[in-house]
């Protein structure tokens, strides 16, 4: 493994190095006693120690290179790399470039396959001794959502959108960060993953996400990963049901033409949550009592919300769901209702004035009374077919983002399908 770093004058045990102006500069295994060369002790002294504490012991090697004006450079030219992160006028021969090599690991973090630990090691190193963030352009706009690595987290996971990252989330707590690949606002179904959201998923222990050409992108990223990244399919957990997809679903079916919709059934989430609760713990056995306990409580919340949906939409008048997107089958049948949608998952997919007629009629005879629009397609629809019926319009949530982000902070996915219920039981009538 190879870190690289940046050191002037400092007094850490394990080596020394060599200036390129030929002054031999304290650094690892000197005491720096007095300045150097009219130096101070270099503050990155303390950290640099803690991370060879962790690692073990270590030999540095040059990664340094000089530019045309003679100065170093960490990479590429004076306009960019660790140079461009440095106060205006700072010279890079002032810095000595170099990487760190690990010789040896320490056999508590070997004699588990915990490769975690390392890049935490790592983190910490980094953060105590590198100026390496500022060496990204920051020109291209990242995808990367909802990161939130503490210094508690032994795992590192990336989840394809929200509804998978709110489970790892709550199944992992401060033992795993969590990144999401989907950034709200962008449809799930055609996400295009940048540069960023690659590395992420190749930094990461374990990487989440839902098959079957679901986000197509995310599953040619998922390929290239290296073999020892846990990659998880959740659509293939044990007890996930995936259901025919409607007609009107379109481009957007799954593979076999099946609907993905299967987050907006709480039993199935029962179901990925199980799977994901035993990836975590076979990648952290140590956190397995954590795992064991949150997937509890969070199995609790989830059969509590079937519970409370099952009772809300009993005994309903209208038992036709009418949508502008065709996303909640799942619910539907489980709760035994029907959908009717007037477009399928895509905004692109609208329907001809005659298929809007007909829906219009099935509606009318089914005695719908609300017709309901998902909050990132357009109302139109629902508002055209709601007026040739005399019917009044309202919202479902497909949950496919953040509603901290779309809606209010403090909501999540339980208080989200709360209100779903509610609002189809005004909409169907429901006793």
């Amino acid at each position: 493994m190879v870190m690289p770093g940046t050191l002037a004058a400092a007094g850490v045990q394990g080596a020394s190095v060599r200036r390129n102006d030929g002054v031999e500069l304290p650094c690892f295994g000197q005491a720096l006693k007095a300045a150097v060369d009219g130096r101070e002790p270099h503050a990155l002294a303390v950290p640099l120690e803690a991370g060879m504490q962790v690692l073990g012991r270590a030999k540095l090697i040059r990664l340094d290179k000089r530019g045309d004006d003679g100065r170093l450079l960490p990479s590429g030219p004076r306009s960019g790399g660790l140079c461009h992160a440095l106060p205006s006028g700072a010279p890079c021969d002032k810095l000595m470039i170099m990487g760190i090599i690990v010789n040896k690991v320490q056999p508590s973090i070997r004699s588990t396959r915990r490769p975690s630990i390392v890049k935490v090691a790592a983190v910490g190193l980094v953060s105590g001794t590198l100026l390496l963030a500022a060496c990204s352009s920051g020109d291209e706009e990242s995808t990367v959502q909802g990161s939130a690595r503490t210094d508690a987290a032994s795992l590192s996971v990336s989840a394809n959108f929200y509804p998978i990252q709110w489970l790892v989330r709550e199944i992992g707590g401060p033992a795993v960060s969590v990144t999401g690949l989907t950034p709200v606002g962008e449809e799930p179904h055609d996400l295009v993953l940048n540069a960023k959201s690659r590395q992420a998923m190749q930094d990461s222990d374990v990487v989440f996400y839902l098959g079957s050409d679901f986000q197509p992108d995310v599953e040619k990223a998922v390929a290239q990963l290296a073999a020892d990244t846990t990659t998880v399919d959740l659509l293939s957990s044990p007890g996930v049901t995936l259901l025919a997809a409607p007609a009107d679903l379109g481009k957007e079916s799954l593979k076999g033409n099946k609907d993905p919709h299967v987050w907006l059934d709480p039993t199935q989430m029962i179901a990925m949550a199980d799977q994901i609760a035993d990836v975590l713990t076979e990648a952290d056995p140590q956190q397995a009592e954590v795992f064991a306990a949150n997937r509890n409580a969070l199995v609790a919340r989830l059969t509590a919300l079937d519970e409370e949906l099952t009772a809300d939409l009993t005994d309903c008048r209208v038992t036709t769901i009418v949508t502008s997107h065709a996303a909640f089958n799942y619910l539907a049948q489980r709760y035994g209702l029907e959908q009717l949608a007037i477009a399928g998952v895509s905004p692109d997919d609208q329907p001809d004035p005659a298929t809007l007629q007909s829906i219009a009629e099935g509606a009318q005879a089914a005695g719908v009374t609300t017709v309901f629009f998902e909050e990132q397609l357009p109302r139109d629809l629902s508002e055209t077919v709601a007026s040739e019926i005399g019917a009044s319009v309202d919202l479902l949530s497909a949950l496919e983002f953040d509603p901290e982000e779309t809606t209010a902070p403090g909501e999540d996915y339980v208080s989200v399908m709360q209100d779903n219920g509610k609002r189809l039981a005004t909409g169907l009538q429901c006793q």
